[in-house]
């Protein structure tokens, strides 16, 4: 654009020297070059991001791959089918790294969950607390120490069988585009009759539903409730009988009286089975067995919740009177 209005003045100025011919071919062939010029411009943006495309995949070619299967695997380490059957976890000396180069996030963790014990984990952000998660999945893997699972070693475990024994439900559910059926039973493993008893138990209604299970879900449950969402989130974790249940802030969307809701359900379905809930509701976590505080990668208090609310010098216990007066 300053190019032509450059040439509009020196033409203005030269008009006794410059032909009207002359004139014509400048401005066409000017307009014609800075056609050109916006093609090339267009066409090495183009070129730039495709190379910056065959550089990440190039990079991702490099990516260590994770360990799904146990080489060289001995008959003791053969894992049962019903493995585990108790659902205790323990972290000795574990510590984990995001890479080789950095801090560790999980820092000497030495913490013994039990059987069937309801453990809520609390911090600020960046303590630790989905870290763990991540651990337990083995999609981080431990740079020190290592986690037991009824007394076995996770590292020497099929990353696919492991994945499989535990159930994982999230802060924002996970739902796809098909009926309910397909919903809480995406393998189609269990029988209609099983889910519908799930259903009765998880207290989930569609009054314009005559088979409750042919219910339409849109995809990311878009026509349901979050409260909704969630029970059927809970349902899957059900179905499935994991002893290991993971939640990740599961009712941190949801109303109170959703969550108080959802709450009851929990401790009547998951009564025989060890669950991990991070949390920043205090309120939703106070009948757990114990309270895991992290701060900085570190256990900085573990104990139940009457011990932790009964010490007036405890962080559980600013949290829990902080969450208090705030409302």
């Amino acid at each position: 654009m300053l190019y032509i209005i450059y040439l509009i003045i020196r033409v203005v100025i030269y008009q006794e020297e410059i032909s009207s011919q002359e004139v014509s071919i400048i401005f066409n062939y000017s307009v014609l070059f800075q056609s050109n010029l916006g093609w090339m411009f267009t066409n090495y943006s183009y070129l730039e991001n495709l190379m910056v495309s065959m550089e990440r995949c190039i990079k991702y070619t490099k990516l260590k791959s994770e360990n799904y299967f146990i080489e060289n695997k001995t008959n003791d380490q053969i894992i049962e089918k019903n493995w585990p059957k108790q659902g205790k976890i323990e972290f000795i000396n574990y510590s984990v790294k995001y890479r080789p180069d950095t801090e560790k996030v999980i820092k000497n963790f030495n913490l013994i969950i039990n059987h069937g014990e309801k453990i809520g984990v609390i911090g600020r952000t960046g303590s630790g607390k989905s870290t763990l998660c991540l651990c337990l999945f083995r999609i981080l893997e431990s740079f020190e120490g290592k986690i037991l699972m009824d007394d076995m070693d996770i590292s020497q475990i099929e990353l696919n069988l492991l994945r499989k024994k535990i159930t994982f439900i999230p802060q924002e559910s996970c739902l796809f585009a098909g009926n309910l059926r397909y919903n809480l039973d995406p393998l189609n493993i269990y029988s209609d009759n099983e889910i519908n008893n799930v259903v009765k138990k998880i207290g989930l209604e569609f009054n314009d539903e005559i088979n409750i299970l042919d219910k339409k879900i849109e995809e990311n449950g878009i026509n349901l409730s979050l409260g909704e969402r969630q029970l059927i989130c809970i349902g899957r974790a059900f179905l499935k009988k994991s002893k290991i249940i993971i939640m990740d802030e599961a009712t941190a969307y949801v109303d109170y009286q959703t969550e108080e809701k959802i709450q009851k359900i929990l401790e009547e379905l998951l009564n025989n089975c060890t669950v991990i809930t991070i949390a920043h509701r205090i309120k939703s976590i106070l009948n757990y067995d114990k309270i895991l505080v992290l701060e900085k990668g570190k256990i900085v208090e573990y104990d139940t919740p009457k011990n932790l609310i009964g010490n007036n010098s405890s962080i559980f216990f600013r949290e829990f009177y902080s969450q208090i007066n705030s409302k």
